[in-house]
């Protein structure tokens, strides 16, 4: 089975995500894939087929989906579907865990009545994201903060134990991430985390390459490299600052890496999403 971890930016001053999608349903599916967000995505008008931790639901007009935290996922659309038209909301979960310190034993369940109080808050969330309205970023947050109350006060359920038969055991892969999220200003070396994680450099690296679909050190060069150019686009840092708070050995590293992702240099990508 192959698929990949996925790393989520957050909106400028939001604990969150979201994406309003409308367009074509053939652009609509997405691979195999987990991330540390608890993820809801609301349709206003189409349908999905999502996959679940090996489980498939229908999502159609006015019907939601919630995926928790490093839930394996992925989405499809039937050919008989032209246009989607839905929004995607990635909720922080170390936001919501600052409120609820024992959330590492819950998941989160939506019934039919939460799914109405949900989809009342995404409804008056739809046009703030889309006209941005002045200073619709407070409005978002209280919003934000309404969706995780409804989740932490009505859905929240004890987890049971993991069935491996059907989805992998990404537990090494979790782990992994959180030392490198925590870490990654620090030089890490493979011997590094695969001593931390208690497996060999070998087998660690070929377990991380198939959890999460990507290098090892791919990994925790994007990770530098997202938290860098995010300094210099909302703290305006300079170059060498960023790499230098970054985890980069050196300035000139940190600007290969950049050309290499996203074909240009980190101040014209961030003037690209300036002027955006």
């Amino acid at each position: 089975m192959s698929f990949f971890y996925e790393v989520v930016q957050y909106d400028e001053n939001l604990p969150a995500k979201l994406l309003v999608q409308h367009k074509p349903a053939y652009r609509c599916h997405s691979h195999l894939h987990w991330h540390k967000e608890i993820e809801i995505v609301y349709m206003f008008k189409g349908e999905l087929n999502v996959n679940l931790g090996g489980k498939t639901v229908k999502i159609k007009d006015g019907d939601l989906y919630l995926s928790n935290s490093e839930e394996i996922h992925e989405t499809n659309t039937p050919e008989y579907i032209d246009i989607n038209y839905y929004i995607v909301i990635l909720l922080s979960y170390d936001f919501i865990k600052s409120f609820c310190k024992d959330l590492d034993n819950f998941k989160f369940v939506v019934n039919d009545d939460s799914k109405a109080q949900l989809a009342k808050i995404i409804r008056q969330i739809l046009p703030l994201v889309e006209d941005k309205p002045l200073y619709y970023q407070l409005t978002l947050n209280i919003k934000i903060i309404e969706l995780c109350k409804i989740l932490l006060s009505d859905c929240l359920t004890e987890k049971e134990k993991p069935n491996f038969t059907n989805m992998p055991n990404i537990g090494y892969a979790r782990k992994a991430i959180n030392y490198i999220e925590e870490n990654y200003k620090k030089e890490i070396t493979l011997d590094d985390i695969s001593s931390y994680i208690g497996l060999t450099p070998t087998y660690f690296s070929n377990y991380f390459k198939k959890a999460t679909n990507c290098t090892f050190m791919h990994f925790l060069q994007g990770i530098r490299l997202e938290n860098a150019l995010n300094d210099m686009i909302y703290y305006d840092s300079s170059v060498k600052e960023a790499s230098v708070n970054n985890g980069f050995a050196n300035i000139k590293s940190f600007i290969v890496q950049c050309k290499k992702v996203y074909g240009c240099t980190p101040n014209e990508y961030k003037n690209k999403i300036k002027k955006e």
